[in-house]
């Protein structure tokens, strides 16, 4: 597996994977197109699926443009279907899947918003979503 580690915006980053036994490559929370597509291009020409961990814009702002330019999946939690842009595939809490050869498992936590400063809405809950690689 290869990973890369792309700045986006001015405070996150997005991980482009690839599975070196398929060449499959995978995108997770692409905040913005253009530093994603530009590391895309570099290193693989190509970009079959795109991971979102939850729906917040700087999390989901490159997924537009990017699944037109690679023809990407998009996969996200199946209660952000109205949320995350063009979504295609809905995963459940505790659901595996593939990228690649790579073996993913969603896990959903709900958190009381107020407690996790990492988010700025002031709804009561809301779910944040992981996606983890497992060997």
């Amino acid at each position: 597996m290869q990973l890369e580690i792309i700045p986006c915006l001015n405070d996150n980053y997005s991980y482009l994977i690839k599975d070196d036994q398929t060449s499959t490559v995978a995108i997770i929370d692409p905040s913005e197109f253009n530093p994603c597509d530009k590391k895309i291009n570099q290193k693989y020409k190509k970009l079959d699926f795109i991971l979102n961990t939850h729906h917040h814009f700087d999390h989901v702002g490159g997924n537009v443009e990017l699944k037109k330019k690679y023809g990407s999946k998009i996969l996200g939690f199946e209660q952000d279907k109205k949320r995350i842009p063009e979504i295609d595939i809905q995963l459940k809490d505790g659901q595996e899947f593939k990228v690649g050869n790579l073996n993913f498992k969603l896990f959903i936590f709900q958190v009381i918003l107020q407690v996790i400063s990492l988010f700025i809405s002031k709804k009561k809950k809301s779910y944040l979503l992981e996606i983890l690689y497992f060997p």
